[in-house]
């Protein structure tokens, strides 16, 4: 069992660019009523902490829960507990626009390479034996400056939902990848790119599903590579 990892750009921006994208940037979203000027577009994912939001509801007529071993994207189910941060940033770099940037990272290339390469039980078999992962999730876990780190055999109640658009150029829908559920869920299509009001619709039916304060929700955008 892994600490959990704090939904927080001032870890998450870091992380990042330990897994070699130097130029990722991490953003607070405290409302969904309207777009922030601030984020700098595309944004690349969204990631979404709260509690467990339960299994995928069926009567949502417009998404569909795809199987494990689809190739719209790369999903990676959650094998180690309290490991739904990480398991969430590698959803987040493997899939839609992040996956198109450089990794400056050997060890990131080749890890998503082969990942994609992989099925899924195998994906999630990576990413528990990874001892590099596991060593980067320990460093980064836990709030800064926390006096009380937390104890490592508390499972946590929180967890990691990851939004990103499809890969292909063509694909206009936006998935949600959630290492927990049986597979990735395919939502409707978008415009642009994830600030986009189908997608804070389905946050917000999550919120308020949920109904817990207990809250985050982060944007990744990444700059040109040049």
């Amino acid at each position: 069992m892994w600490k959990p990892l704090e939904n927080n750009p001032e870890i998450l921006e870091p992380y990042l660019q330990k897994l070699g994208i130097p130029n990722a940037g991490v953003f607070d979203l405290f409302t969904l009523d309207e777009i922030p000027e601030y984020i700098p577009r595309p944004v690349g994912a969204l990631l979404l902490v709260l509690p467990s939001p339960g299994k995928f509801d069926k009567s949502q007529n417009e998404s569909k829960l795809l199987p494990a071993d689809c190739k719209e994207v790369v999903w990676f189910p959650q094998l180690v507990s309290n490991a739904c941060g990480t398991v969430a940033l590698m959803h987040a770099i493997a899939n839609g626009d992040l996956s198109k940037k450089s990794y400056y990272s050997d060890f990131t290339s080749n890890f998503l390479k082969k990942a994609r390469e992989e099925k899924a039980d195998q994906r999630a078999n990576m990413l528990k034996n990874s001892k590099e992962i596991a060593t980067l999730h320990a460093e980064f876990a836990g709030a800064p400056d926390d006096e009380e780190e937390g104890d490592e055999e508390d499972e946590t109640d929180l967890h990691y939902l990851c939004f990103v658009r499809g890969t292909e150029a063509n694909d206009r829908h936006f998935y949600e990848l959630d290492g927990r559920r049986e597979g990735p869920i395919q939502h409707p299509e978008i415009e642009k790119d994830l600030l986009d009001p189908k997608v804070f619709s389905v946050i917000k039916g999550y919120i308020e599903k949920t109904n817990s304060p207990y809250f985050s929700l982060v944007a990744i955008s990444a700059t040109d590579d040049n």
